[in-house]
């Protein structure tokens, strides 16, 4: 096996070592064109030794000034990542990286700032579903660390480095919402967590009523069905019902005996059977496989 020189066969010497080994064992020689070793000499290895530490303590280097540059951005306040949302990343005439303002994305978290303030709670449910149907797109948990990103108003949260703590310098980028209004929804966000101090709570059952909450969609406007249960005079009944503003909503034991009445009519023919077992077991082999290939891989860079 032939390369130009023995950085381009590795840049970290424990690797470099062990992959030498492997192809020692298997007969396969390996010789870097621009940089040849006898490997006959014993002497040699020293020189092995020092072409790979070198180009591992460049590649450190490389990495450690890296770091360094974008801590210093940080420093400066320009934020030097994939734009949050409600800002988009831009570039200037002359080549320089920002971020701006982006519509209507802006506006949708502007007023889940407002609305937080205005009903001087902090219901994230409510607000998160409002957010979304405006045409906000993100999950809960996003939405969650959205209204306690500092961006919003300016500000940059650069992470601890080396031997310097966590702090929040002032960005140049525009805010997208006052310093005031931002303060004001963290104190709000902080005594709702000192009131309500979130409890460890076991895994929830799903409902065998609700079988299918999370699952279908709505027939009106396609957002996702939940179920509730609502207490009758005799006995309790169930309900799909739309998680946005739509007001559909269906019995639950209709959708679920007419879900039975489908498959009932509709079961495999018997010589079918056993070709659709053999097709599952081989998928499944094949995720599994591809599976503990990538636990290995994992557990080797661990290592």
């Amino acid at each position: 096996m032939l390369f130009t020189y023995w950085d381009r066969f590795s840049r970290n010497i424990m690797d470099a070592y062990k992959m030498l080994e492997r192809l020692q064992n298997m007969k396969v020689s390996i010789q870097a064109i621009e940089q040849q070793i006898d490997f006959s000499i014993p002497e040699s290895k020293i020189m092995l030794a020092m072409y790979w530490a070198t180009s591992e303590v460049e590649n450190d280097k490389r990495s450690r000034n890296v770091r360094l540059g974008m801590q210093k951005a940080r420093l400066e306040g320009r934020w030097i990542n994939k734009a949050p949302l409600g800002y988009r990343n831009k570039i200037t005439s002359d080549g320089k990286k920002y971020i701006d303002i982006y519509e209507p994305e802006a506006y949708i978290i502007r007023e889940a700032f407002t609305a937080i303030v205005r009903q001087n709670k902090y219901c994230l449910t409510e607000i998160y579903k409002d957010a979304v149907s405006n045409g906000l797109n993100c999950s809960r948990s996003a939405f969650y660390r959205l209204v306690r990103n500092p961006i919003y108003c300016g500000k940059i949260k650069i992470p601890a480095f080396e031997d310097k703590a966590e702090k929040i310098v002032e960005g140049t980028h525009e805010r997208l919402i006052p310093v005031v209004l931002f303060d004001h929804v963290q104190r709000i966000i902080k005594d709702a967590d000192l009131n309500h101090p979130k409890k460890l709570t076991s895994k929830r059952i799903a409902n065998e009523n609700l079988i299918f909450r999370g699952v279908l969609q709505c027939p009106n406007c396609g957002n996702t069905l939940t179920g509730i249960g609502s207490q009758g005079h005799t006995k309790k009944y169930y309900y799909y019902h739309c998680m946005g503003r739509c007001s559909y909503r269906v019995r639950a034991d209709v959708i679920n005996l007419s879900f039975l009445s489908f498959l009932k009519n509709n079961r495999v023919v018997e010589p079918f059977l056993e070709l659709a077992n053999s097709i599952s077991k081989e998928i499944y082999g094949e995720e599994h496989h591809d599976y503990i290939q990538k636990k290995e891989e994992i557990n080797g860079k661990i290592n």
